[in-house]
């Protein structure tokens, strides 16, 4: 599952960052496999795989290939695009001082 996130606001990533992303996938994908087969199939055709798959012509398709992993990366990305969108005060008092 590679990463499409990457933002202009970020200066670099923490020594953690692996971790980090490894434990938001985990608790993604155990989400991802309680879902009803309808709602896996729904954000599937979200992800770049899916809309991929969705353009093509019905005759040159492949069977219907949701994949779980392709779910968790796209909800993954979506919630570091969240996340980097978002601040308080505090962040922005932090970043202003040149720490961040």
């Amino acid at each position: 599952m590679k990463s499409v996130f990457n933002s202009s606001r970020s200066k670099e990533h923490s020594f953690y960052w692996d971790a980090y992303l490894a434990t938001m996938d985990t608790f993604i994908e155990n989400r991802v496999k309680r879902l009803l087969p309808h709602e896996l199939d729904a954000l599937w055709l979200l992800t770049q795989e899916g809309d991929d798959w969705d353009t093509k012509l019905e005759e040159e398709r492949e069977t219907y290939p949701v994949a779980t992993q392709d779910v968790v990366a796209y909800l993954r990305d979506e919630l570091l695009t969240a996340a980097n969108d978002w601040s308080n005060t505090r962040i922005s008092g932090y970043l202003e001082r040149g720490y961040g």
